[in-house]
């Protein structure tokens, strides 16, 4: 079979969009300079009351994450863009406050639709904490110091938007963080259809909680699987049962096709372009400062999307 091409059939709207996701007054609201200033608390800080609200921490650190900015860096850039813009506010949050503040924020993920039931594609990659770049260990070697940081995705099939991410050190297994993730979805009140996943999330734990949520666990079987539960078992048929014995009559690619496990592909195509958009190392060192840049960078991506997404077909094979 050859290869298949295709083209984008919104592409002016697309175009539109792709100009649009830099523009920054999709990322400066009103609502944030009204609400600048951290409102008075009605009880005693054990420290120094908090004098910049959540909203212009998470704007400061959205605006770092989407254009690449140091700390300093960062603080700088505000100051001169409130200052172009005529936006009149009485202080800049220091890199400090920017630094200390950033780790505690909660971060959501906008969305463009609320609840109901989804289908969700799961995938992982890693995102370098330090160590030389690819051109020194391409020309000398491997090197001995280089650190990463596990980023796990869980991307909407439909709408195209991250509903779930984490961080964890780079041994982290897939599925542990699955099973997170899944809670996460069904406590941000949606209901999971079908998980679609590759075969590093091939466990009982992962398949369990894809079934309480809701959902079928759309997980390939791995290679040397065996059969959990032998015919005359106590309960229902398990599902990886029936997907393993329909792949030793038929084949994994006559499998693939009839469950769509090619929508698991978008969870890859979500991580290229977080790689791409945010980038391949991350800026922060602290591990919760790693866990709110990479949320953020979800959100700076989710944001994108609502703006508008190709709409792609197939018009030829080559």
């Amino acid at each position: 079979m050859g290869k298949v091409r295709y083209k984008v059939g919104n592409w002016r709207e697309y175009n539109r969009a792709l100009k649009n996701r830099y523009n920054l007054n999709l990322w400066i609201s009103p609502d944030v300079v009204v609400g600048w200033l951290a409102a008075p608390e009605g009880r005693r800080w054990r420290g120094r009351p908090r004098i910049y609200s959540d909203a212009a921490i998470t704007l400061c650190m959205m605006l770092r994450v989407l254009f690449r900015l140091p700390l300093r860096g960062c603080e700088g850039f505000v100051r001169s863009l409130f200052v172009m813009v005529g936006i009149s506010v009485d202080r800049i949050p220091d890199y400090t406050t920017i630094c200390r503040r950033g780790r505690e924020l909660e971060v959501d993920l906008p969305s463009a639709r609320r609840g109901g039931a989804v289908d969700v594609a799961f995938d992982s990659s890693g995102l370098k904490v330090c160590g030389e770049g690819e051109w020194k260990v391409r020309v000398h070697g491997k090197s001995r110091r280089r650190g990463w940081r596990k980023i796990h995705i869980g991307v909407d099939v439909e709408s195209g938007e991250i509903v779930a991410v984490e961080v964890t050190r780079e041994g982290e297994h897939d599925s542990r963080v699955g099973r997170r993730m899944v809670e996460d979805i069904v406590r941000s009140g949606r209901r999971l259809r079908n998980g679609y996943a590759d075969g590093s999330y091939d466990t009982r734990k992962m398949r369990e909680a894809i079934a309480e949520a809701g959902g079928r666990a759309v997980i390939p079987p791995r290679r040397n699987a065996k059969i959990w539960k032998r015919h005359g078992g106590a309960g229902p048929p398990d599902s990886r049962d029936e997907d393993l014995r329909y792949i030793r009559k038929f084949g994994r690619r006559r499998w693939r096709e009839a469950m769509g496990y090619g929508k698991r592909n978008l969870a890859e195509s979500w991580v290229s372009r977080y790689k791409r958009v945010i980038g391949e190392d991350m800026m922060s060192r602290g591990k919760e400062n790693q866990c709110v840049e990479v949320r953020i960078g979800a959100a700076i991506l989710n944001r994108m999307a609502m703006l508008g997404m190709p709409d792609s077909y197939a018009v030829k094979v080559v």
